[in-house]
C-alpha cells in the first residue's frame, strides 16, 4: 500500500517516512500540495497523510481537491498539525479528510489509524514499534530519523 505524505518539514517527513516503510507501508514524500497533486497524476494512492499547516495550499484545500480527483477519490486522507483551535477536526473533516492526528506524531496510533483504514500491509512483528522504535524527531540521540529506545540502566552492584 501506498501513503502519499505531504509536509512542509523535512525532517517530519524522513522520521514519518522510515517509521511507515518499517510498518511495511510505501511512502512517496512531498513538501506541498501543488507536488502532491502532481504526484497523483503518476500514481494513486491508498492514503495520504497531509500537514495542515502546508504554505501556499494548505492541507485543507489540498484535501478537498484530493476529494475531486478521480485517483484520490477514495483514498484515505489523514490530516496531521501541531495547531491546537477549537474545530479544527470538524473543519478537516469538511475539507474531506477522514481523521485528524496531533503532532507529534506517536508512531503506535499512527499505525492503527492507517491499519484501520487501509488494513495492515504486513504482519507487524518486524516493524519499528515491535522494534522498540519512537517516532519523536530528535529524541535525543541527535538523529532526523527514530532512534532505539534505551533500556533502563542496570545496577552493577551487587
Amino acid at each position: 500500500m501506498t501513503i502519499l505524505l505531504v509536509d512542509d518539514d523535512r525532517t517530519i517527513r524522513r522520521v514519518v517516512a522510515f517509521a511507515l516503510e518499517a510498518e511495511g507501508f510505501s511512502v512517496r514524500a512531498v513538501e506541498s500540495g501543488e507536488a502532491a497533486l502532481a504526484d497523483v497524476e503518476q500514481f494513486t494512492p491508498s492514503g495520504v497523510l497531509l500537514d495542515l499547516g502546508l504554505p501556499a495550499m494548505d492541507g485543507f484545500e489540498l484535501a478537498r481537491r484530493l476529494r475531486a480527483l478521480p485517483a484520490t477519490q477514495g483514498a484515505v486522507i489523514l490530516a496531521i498539525t501541531a495547531r491546537e483551535e477549537d474545530g479544527l477536526l470538524a473543519r478537516a473533516l469538511a475539507a474531506g479528510c477522514d481523521d485528524l492526528l496531533a503532532k507529534p506524531l506517536e508512531l503506535t496510533a499512527l499505525s492503527r489509524a492507517l491499519s484501520a483504514r487501509l488494513g495492515a500491509p504486513r504482519d507487524s512483528l518486524g516493524g519499528a514499534q515491535n522494534r522498540g522504535m519512537s517516532l519523536a524527531p530528535m529524541d535525543g540521540c541527535g538523529s532526523p530519523l527514530p532512534c532505539p529506545e534505551q533500556p533502563p540502566a542496570r545496577s552493577i552492584v551487587g
